[in-house]
């Protein structure tokens, strides 16, 4: 990831699900406990709000992860689709 982001590889590019490089990298990362290139995409300027084609921003998938690693991050979340999101998790 950092070589591409040395290269300036763009951070608004979307796969075939819609997802940018800041959705990928969380979904990734967060498997590994290694969340700086998620922090060095946001100091470049990734947008925390794109969607997905499911309507899922980046913050929306780290809430739905079951990980306990998580719970840190996804409570900073107050929008509707984060909450919708814990309670989904909440009665798994």
């Amino acid at each position: 990831m950092y070589y591409l982001l040395g290269w300036n590889a763009s951070l608004t590019a979307k796969d075939e699900h819609e997802n940018t490089p800041l959705h990928v990298a969380v979904i990734h990362n967060l498997e590994f406990g290694d969340l700086r290139s998620v922090k060095e995409m946001l100091i470049r300027g990734a947008s925390r709000d794109a969607k997905n084609k499911d309507g899922l921003r980046p913050i929306t998938e780290i809430a739905r992860m079951k990980d306990s690693r998580c719970d840190q991050y996804d409570n900073d979340d107050h929008s509707e689709e984060a909450k919708a999101a814990r309670e989904q998790k909440k009665t798994r």
